[in-house]
């Protein structure tokens, strides 16, 4: 009899690990579980169980290769598979004649079981270091994945989940998913399509309501084994899959697996089935390396709603490690490294207000020294040495070309210090921006910062961002030969992070000391987000999600449930962009960039009128992409929503609608936005127009002050659009008011007017009360009566 239980040899060496404090990496896991098969060349079920809690319990511990290697191996379900393949590795090599021995189990009872066949593909991953060319490919076959990824035989009974005509989606008797209720998925392709139709049909569920409904646990592992192999299938998908095939179905794949995690119960026989999904989708997660999937699989395992207690730990854990806590202090400093240096290109704006000139006065009186000459728009270097931290800093006047930096290993930080020009200096910026290489911090502060950040990361996916949530405040002074910018929010934050950084201090203590010190207690009050902050870090996910659009389907990540590769984007036709034209493809379907464009213009627009920032000066309009609605029911929808706990508004679109040019799109936006908020409630709107303006008659605001403010607010969009024209009305200005006028059922009136105002005005930039005074003022009688009829405001 032995004197030592097979299993304690794994216990003895799993209790030194865990009593470490090093990452449980690749070769770290590959000793525990050559521990679990030492003594035997077996795997228990209680060396199994121990390896599982390793993925349940300790998800900090695990990189992601860790965490791959006990996720494959968890899925090798069938033990004579598992341990032949094992023992035949132990020579360093699984060849074609292994492979040959492993056939032959595998089909000694004449087929090739799904659970036989999860495990064949797991092999393909967790022996893939070994496994010669030959083998490779003949182990490929045998697990089918050059024709499927699933069992081709399905039991009949199928239930339909959801979609129309030829998109239906059914769940077989064996808990898969199908486009056909008489048979499983037999192709990657078909895989892919039904697992990409569930998602979209998860994606646009109510709050509380659940596609997979609670089954056996051996119909809801059915669907978990369905999931976890199309996940495996999307790392190494078959010869002549495109890669956006291969994301998409890694994709799709997790949006199932974690709903499938969220519907199960925590209670009964479900507890078990639910684990294993909630394991399979952290593990999972923690495995992705694509930095869009990485990040939006976190993040939906963050909102999560139903989670067990340890798979919410789980989930949160990733969420840890995925947010960037601190600065890339470990892809800028050597390991021991006391005084480093840090370089940063600063670009600092154009503009009557002397921002390069100002920058660098407030440099030297920040202890920063001139290296050589200063000239008068530089390029011109600082330094400044701390005692952990050397600085040097290229200062430039702003010239398009902010981003210049990104490709330079040398440099750590790149930024900005200037005005925003309603967004179009960003987008400027990055039309030239060349690719990101080295670990970066990119700091752009300028107003609304936030609206921007959606292309700042769709470029720059890898970087870190800080940028501004509303208006940045700066003061000038006249300093003999002409003004000087003398006090700079955006400086002041940037010498908060360099300090930060100097004392390695991480994004929590750096946004306390930006809140507390790079902040004047006389701006503070203007300021929406509490304590008077008013800079996005990169811990702040709430705001980032509410603004931030990964897979540019048109709605905002704080409402996605799925990362969608596939969205069509449909050509801009101005001639008939306020006419509906059926894409031929469902909303789903489409790119949705413009949408989200619209929304964040919205938010901009709103904090520069003091009507409308009333309403919203907290970001609370997102884009919720195009929807599918009646061609005669009009080109947007608001919707009243809640998101995390306040309320806030939905921007949808009329697919009929795709066509539309951004110009146009957001023009109608903000018209309609102003027209919905008065409709909902007369009452209100009338009280906050009054507040905002000393002139309070009686009869004001009437149906004309709201379609001229809403006018206005369309004029403020064209006016400061990519399309330059500040000589007067740029031709595509006066196109897109001409057609919106006819769209709306108004009186023909000219843009010059409200152009006019909009451009003149150097506060209210997007009207205000007193504007539409002074424009309304000017129109005829017969104008006026025309606007205060009673038609509807929108049609």
């Amino acid at each position: 009899m032995p004197t030592t239980l097979p299993d304690q040899e794994l216990a003895r060496h799993l209790d030194r690990v865990l009593k470490g404090d090093a990452p449980l990496d690749a070769p770290a896991v590959d000793a525990l579980i050559a521990a679990a098969y030492g003594d035997d060349g077996r795997l228990s079920g209680a060396e199994r169980t121990m390896l599982r809690a390793v993925l349940r319990d300790h998800p900090e511990r695990l990189t992601p290769a860790g965490a791959e290697r006990l996720l494959l191996l968890d899925r090798l379900d069938n033990a004579t598979l598992r341990e032949a393949a094992w023992r035949l590795a132990q020579d360093g090599e699984l060849s074609a004649t292994d492979v040959t021995e492993l056939r032959a189990l595998a089909e000694a009872d004449g087929r090739v079981s799904g659970r036989e066949r999860t495990t064949l593909i797991a092999l393909l991953d967790f022996h893939a270091g070994q496994l010669t060319p030959a083998a490779k490919a003949a182990l490929r076959a045998l697990a089918g994945l050059e024709e499927a990824v699933a069992t081709p035989e399905a039991p009949a009974g199928a239930i339909e989940l959801g979609g129309e005509g030829a998109r239906r989606v059914y769940r077989l008797s064996d808990g898969r998913l199908s486009g056909d209720s008489h048979a499983a998925p037999r192709t990657f392709d078909e895989t892919g399509d039904v697992l990409y139709r569930a998602a979209k049909l998860i994606d646009d569920l109510p709050g509380g309501v659940k596609l997979f409904a609670a089954s056996t646990a051996a119909v809801d592992a059915g669907l978990r084994n369905q999931l976890e192999a199309a996940m495996v299938a999307g790392r190494e998908p078959p010869a002549g899959t495109t890669t956006t095939q291969a994301l998409q179905m890694r994709s799709s794949a997790f949006t199932c697996l974690l709903h499938l995690a969220e519907s199960l119960p925590t209670t009964g026989e479900h507890l078990a089935e639910k684990r294993a999904a909630e394991e399979a989708a952290a593990a999972f997660a923690r495995a992705e390396e694509h930095p869009v999937l990485a990040e939006a699989f976190a993040m939906f395992l963050h909102r999560a709603d139903g989670l067990s207690a340890a798979g919410r730990q789980a989930a949160d854990a990733l969420f840890a490690q995925r947010v960037p806590t601190a600065p890339p202090y470990g892809g800028w400093f050597a390991p021991g490294e006391t005084q480093p240096t840090v370089v940063v290109h600063w670009s600092a704006g154009r503009g009557s207000e002397g921002f390069y000139k100002g920058t660098v006065e407030l440099l030297q009186r920040a202890g920063f020294t001139a290296e050589g000459e200063v000239s008068p728009r530089g390029p011109s270097w600082f330094r400044r040495t701390w005692p952990d931290l050397v600085v040097r800093l290229r200062l430039k006047e702003y010239a398009s070309d902010v981003f210049d930096g990104m490709d330079d290993p040398a440099v750590h930080i790149v930024g900005y210090d200037g005005h925003s020009d309603i967004g179009r200096n960003m987008r400027r910026a990055l039309a030239r921006a060349p690719d990101q290489v080295g670990h970066k911090l990119v700091f752009y502060g300028l107003c609304a910062g936030k609206d921007a950040l959606f292309r700042v990361r769709a470029r720059y996916p890898e970087a870190q961002v800080l940028t501004t949530f509303n208006s940045s405040y700066f003061r000038t002074a006249d300093a003999g030969d002409g003004r000087r910018m003398v006090e700079s929010e955006n400086f002041n934050a940037l010498i908060e992070v360099l300090r930060g950084i100097e004392a390695r201090a991480d994004w929590k203590a750096i946004r306390d000391r930006i809140r507390e010190d790079a902040i004047p207690r006389y701006w503070k009050g203007h300021h929406a987000l509490p304590g008077g902050m008013n800079y996005v870090t990169p811990i702040d996910t709430g705001l980032r999600q509410t603004v931030l659009d990964l897979d540019a389907d048109g709605q905002a990540d704080a409402l996605d449930r799925l990362v969608d590769f596939n969205a069509f984007d449909v050509a801009t036709d101005t001639r008939a962009e306020f006419h509906a034209r059926d894409p031929e493809r469902p909303a789903g379907a489409l790119a949705g960039t413009e949408v989200h464009v619209a929304a964040n213009t919205c938010n901009t627009a709103m904090l520069y009128n003091p009507l409308t920032k009333k309403y919203n000066d907290t970001g609370r309009i997102v884009g919720a992409g195009y929807v599918d609605m009646k061609a005669d029911a009009g080109i947007v929808r608001w919707s009243e929503i809640e998101l995390d706990g306040e309320a806030a508004w939905a921007l949808e679109v009329n697919r009929h609608y795709a066509h539309m040019s951004e110009e146009a799109l957001r023009a109608v936006a903000l018209y309609s936005w102003n027209a919905h908020v008065w409709q909902r409630d007369p009452s209100r709107y009338r009280n906050r127009w009054r507040a905002s303006t000393w002139q309070s008659q009686p009869e004001r605001p009437d149906r004309a002050d709201v379609l001229l403010m809403g006018l206005l607010l369309a004029t403020f969009t064209l006016a400061y659009d990519m399309n330059e024209g500040f000589a007067g009305p740029h031709h595509r200005d006066r196109e897109i008011w001409d057609a919106l006028l006819v769209r709306f059922g108004l009186p023909p009136i000219d843009i010059r007017a409200p152009w006019a105002l909009i451009i003149d005005e150097h506060h209210d930039y997007a009207g205000s009360p007193a504007m539409v005074t002074a424009w309304r003022e000017k129109l005829d009688a017969e104008t006026i009566a025309a606007l205060r009829g009673d038609g509807p405001l929108v049609s």
